[in-house]
């Protein structure tokens, strides 16, 4: 969302700032159509509104003055998270933290990684865009999004939302310090750093207060001392000129106070809002007051639930000093609004003007961060109440204030530890009690438990039929199937799991992929270590998160730190004597569904002398996925019956999209 010029517009110009933004112009259709050198007219503009809720006229003479200074747009837009995406365009990093495509022709993806390669910046972000080519959220927007975070050590990320540093190109921020090298705290951006903490206290008093995540008492509330904007001062209210001081941080010097939350591998959610709101307002004020009395809504005492909240900014018609904001609101029979200052935050500045009745607007833009986890409960506030975006920004200090003219939300790295890996993903609706995918986190699919002992009679590996699970998809592109072998018996040398093969079907039970591990080599990958223990229930990682590691050929053999290819284990009473056919031309979904065939292969990982509760690995090769596709793992869970493994904790299965 850019400003056309005051000078030297180019009709080619015009064409190319209405096509990123522009609606309701007559020639839309001519406007629109990707070209740069067909003819272009003035007539194509009639009806083109403006984000200043001005327009070009239906049939009056068209004046190139009528587009000076002016931005393509609506004036009020309403941005859901399915509207989001990372477009490569905006990496502060490109060769290192970019959108991960799942096709060659795709310009934007719900998907963004950050790798520990090629790091030639410190802090590289990259910004959220809610339609083609621009990340803008306009200063009368509304706009949500919920991203997931799944992360690596040492967990020091950003998210939050910058403003444009004085109507730049987001592109050329893009290019710039901005997002190569600026941190969760620099004074251009209001953000929750991972390691805990947000870099702004918000706008309500907290004393007495219990925070609504944690369900425990703030340990530094927010007092009328440290809240509302303080231009040059609070976080958004610079050009990164400095960092933000930490007595304005979110609790102040309690730097980890959400680090339970935040700073962990775990999956979890991060929501950011926006809401404009705009309400207009009546009162009685009296000069040298900074109280207006009598605030009613709608011919009624205003009250808490009308939407008028501390810090929005005050549109009122008569003599001031200042630029007043609603610093406090007192509710009662006769409800009153205590008038600060937008430009210092709390002061004791009063009313120039008579004493009168007025009809005045309170109005600005509410930020929120939610927070939610795995269990899919309600989103709770992480961080303070809510933030009213600042509309000034300061070059210094002590600088004049300078107008705000757009917002964008943005992820990054927020440390200058090149090893730092994480995956972010844009879900297409809040969370908040919705069943995980696959693309989530891992599912276990162990169909059931075989006592190999008693089947056998013997120390020998089971020879019997391999079962057939099946697992749904939801999801559409280019993905990758991960599968993890998780040790869970008490004797972890008998724990040798074996998968024969794996199947894709689409709704209609139509094969679309089939993979035989009958021979001595595979298209499928496997991470070459192990996975960090977890002896509660469920994978130690997410899809996303084994999407950041390096894969490599699977061999013959057998590996405690690894999957191979293997016929017959070296462990008794547990594992596979063979893998299925090579021949194969489908899998039967159920218990004991396909039979053994001697010489052949399948995979496993050798659990002698491995760690209980540690997982391994691997993934296959990059296919094409459609919801109701299903996949169906040829598998077996062996063991020995006095040392049982966990047949709800063994065998997990995953997606995530390719990288490109």
């Amino acid at each position: 969302m850019s400003l056309i010029p005051t000078y030297n517009i180019s009709f080619s110009e015009l064409k190319t700032l209405y096509a990123a933004t522009g609606i309701n112009a007559s020639g839309d259709s001519n406007l629109n159509d990707g070209q740069s050198t067909t003819p272009i007219s003035l007539s194509f503009f009639r009806n083109a509104i403006f984000t200043d809720n001005t327009s070009i006229s239906s049939s009056n003479e068209i004046s190139i003055n009528s587009f000076k200074g002016k931005i393509f747009g609506s004036s009020n837009n309403n941005f859901v998270t399915d509207d989001f995406n990372f477009e490569y365009n905006y990496s502060g990093e490109k060769d290192r933290l970019y959108p991960v495509l799942s096709n060659a022709s795709a310009s934007s993806s719900k998907t963004a990684k950050l790798y520990s390669t090629n790091v030639h910046y410190s802090y590289p972000s990259i910004l959220l865009t809610p339609r083609a080519n621009d990340p803008s959220i306009g200063l009368e927007d509304n706009a949500e999004v919920w991203i997931q975070f799944s992360l690596g050590s040492p967990f020091h990320f950003q998210i939050g939302v910058l403003h444009n540093q004085g109507n730049a190109s987001w592109g050329n921020l893009a290019n710039s310090v901005v997002l190569r090298n600026r941190h969760t705290t620099y004074n251009d951006r209001i953000a929750l750093h991972t390691y805990g903490y947000l870099t702004h206290r918000g706008h309500v008093i907290e004393v007495g207060s219990t925070d609504e995540l944690t369900n425990s008492s703030l340990p530094d509330a927010t007092t009328a001392s440290n809240y509302h904007n303080r231009y040059g001062y609070t976080a958004g209210s610079g050009n990164g000129f400095t960092t933000v001081a930490n007595s304005y941080y979110y609790q102040g010097t309690n730097y980890t106070y959400y680090s339970s939350y935040t700073s962990n591998s775990s999956i979890y959610y991060i929501g950011m809002k926006i809401e404009y709101i705009n309400i207009e307002l009546q009162g009685s004020v009296s000069s040298g007051s900074q109280t207006i009395t009598n605030v009613t809504y709608n011919g009624s005492q205003l009250s808490e639930g009308d939407g008028v909240i501390e810090g929005l900014y005050l549109d009122i018609n008569i003599g001031t000093t200042y630029d007043p904001i609603i610093q406090t609101i007192s509710y009662s029979s006769s409800t009153s609004i205590n008038i600060g200052d937008e430009n210092y935050g709390v002061t004791n500045n009063f009313f120039s003007g008579s004493n009168s009745n007025i009809t005045f607007t309170a109005y600005g833009q509410r930020l929120e961060f939610k927070y939610v986890n795995s269990t899919y409960n309600l989103p709770k506030n992480i961080g303070p109440e809510f933030v009213i975006l600042p509309r000034k920004y300061r070059t210094s200090a002590t600088g004049s204030n300078n107008d705000i003219d757009s917002w964008a939300f943005f992820v990054g790295d927020s440390t200058s530890n090149s090893a730092n890996i994480a995956t972010w993903t844009i879900k297409s609706e809040n969370p908040t009690n919705n069943i995980p995918g696959l693309d989530d986190e891992f599912k276990e699919i162990s169909n059931r438990l075989i006592y190999s002992n008693l089947v056998m009679g013997n120390s020998l590996d089971y020879n019997g039929k391999y079962d057939v699970s099946e697992t749904e998809v939801d999801v559409d592109g280019l993905y990758r199937i991960y599968i993890g072998i998780k040790v869970t018996a008490s004797v972890t040398y008998e724990n040798d799991i074996s998968i024969a093969a794996v199947e894709v079907v689409n709704s209609s039970n139509i094969q679309q992929y089939i993979w035989i591990f009958s021979g001595t080599s595979t298209t499928w990958k496997a991470y070459n270590g192990v996975l960090a223990v977890n002896s509660n229930t469920g994978f130690p990682v997410t899809p996303a998160g084994a999407s950041l590691y390096t894969y490599s050929t699977i061999s013959t053999g057998a590996n405690k730190a690894r999957m191979t290819l293997a016929t017959g284990t070296t462990s008794s009473y547990t594992g596979t004597a063979d893998g299925i056919s090579g021949s194969t031309s489908s899998l039967t979904v159920g218990n004991g569904t396909m039979s053994q065939s001697s010489g052949t292969y399948y995979i496993y990982r050798e659990t002698s002398g491995s760690t209980r509760y540690s997982s391994t690995v691997m993934r296959s090769p990059s296919i094409s996925l459609s919801s109701g596709d299903k996949i169906r793992v040829c598998h077996a869970l062996a063991g020995y019956s006095v040392y049982p493994m966990d047949p709800n904790d063994s065998l997990y299965l995953g997606v995530y999209p390719a990288s490109i």
